[in-house]
């Protein structure tokens, strides 16, 4: 008996989550598709927008046979320790044969070849990262032109052979490819996903192989829901929006979310205002250090709702979603010791 176990989040469950578990089990000639699923709350910082049972209801009605919930400290965290939480869950289950999960690209000699790089950290994409980070840009953008300069420098290629773990040996039988565009590869959302899970696997010697399949339909970031593979993003766009969703999720899956009231992040604005005004301090909270503290501080006496404070708080160092899960875990009380 085959395995694949999925990470998702089903924020809401549609027509392309219903694709990624048929094609997973049908790719991987698996009997069989195991799901890790956020439960309430999802990585970008936000409830997700409809309760987790229903979203788990979704998943059974389409093709999977177990949903597993993600515990909140994890499903709302970084991408790395969301994937990092995910595959641990996984990999202890001992019965896991395939990872399958959705990408921009799907190449997983580069994606194997990124996450080597970046668990590995040759000194020569160190010296790069730390002469980016010095020019005052974000990490993911520092990190994402170290990769691209490193293997322009060393003519990088993910034409790789891959060794008996299923992982790519780097830097050996490397050729040369000037088109391949590591910036914008690196900055793809399912990517850097991949990336990360593929991290976590080779850290833990997982026995589980990583299947990356293509992204199909409209991107994660697209508004365009004239597809039948609308994004998650559209279609949560167009639910606020009191458009029709008809035909963008499996009709199981439509019946039950029009029996729901949809969850919004400015739900909960009334619950943080509370909690900024009667808090000294929010550096003991997870994703919050002494300079994020003092920023909301000096800001939390403008606070209206949830959605237009963040963008209050963002810098260079502080990313929308860092900014949302910091305050989400601010409402949920996950502290750095949870």
């Amino acid at each position: 008996m085959k395995i694949v176990g999925i990470i998702a989040e089903f924020n809401p469950f549609h027509n392309g989550h219903k694709y990624l578990i048929s094609k997973a089990k049908e790719v991987c000639n698996a009997d069989a598709a195991v799901i890790v699923c956020s439960g309430n709350y999802v990585q970008r910082g936000m409830p997700a927008i409809i309760n987790k049972t229903s979203r788990c209801e979704m998943a059974m009605l389409n093709g999977a046979d177990l949903v597993i919930e993600l515990p909140v400290v994890y499903s709302t965290a970084s991408a790395e320790l969301f994937a990092t939480a995910s595959i641990a869950l996984l990999d202890s289950l001992n019965c896991i044969d395939y990872l399958c999960f959705g990408c921009e690209t799907d190449s997983i000699d580069l994606l194997n070849t990124v996450a080597e790089i970046l668990i590995n950290e040759p000194k020569e994409y160190k010296d790069l990262l730390t002469l980016n980070l010095k020019t005052g840009i974000s990490f993911p953008k520092a990190r994402a032109k170290a990769l691209d300069e490193y293997f322009k420098k060393y003519n990088l290629d993910y034409s790789l052979n891959i060794n008996s773990n299923n992982y790519a040996k780097y830097p050996s039988d490397i050729t040369s490819n000037s088109n391949l565009d590591i910036n914008t590869f690196i900055n793809q959302p399912n990517n850097i996903l991949g990336i990360e899970y593929i991290k976590a696997l080779m850290r833990f010697n997982s026995k589980i192989n990583p299947v990356p399949l293509k992204r199909l339909g409209a991107g994660y970031h697209s508004l365009d829901t004239g597809t039948k593979l609308a994004s998650a993003t559209g279609i949560r766009t167009a639910m606020a929006n009191k458009d029709n969703i008809s035909g963008l999720l499996p009709d199981n899956c439509l019946n039950i979310i029009k029996n729901h009231t949809t969850i919004e992040y400015n739900d909960f604005s009334t619950v943080l205002g509370s909690k900024l005004l009667s808090m000294d301090t929010l550096d003991h909270i997870e994703g919050i250090n002494q300079d994020l503290s003092n920023r909301i501080a000096n800001n939390k006496y403008n606070f209206t709702d949830i959605e237009t404070f963040i963008p209050m708080l963002q810098s260079k160092n502080y990313t929308y979603s860092a900014i949302s899960r910091a305050l989400l875990h601010i409402i949920l009380d996950i502290k750095q010791t949870t």
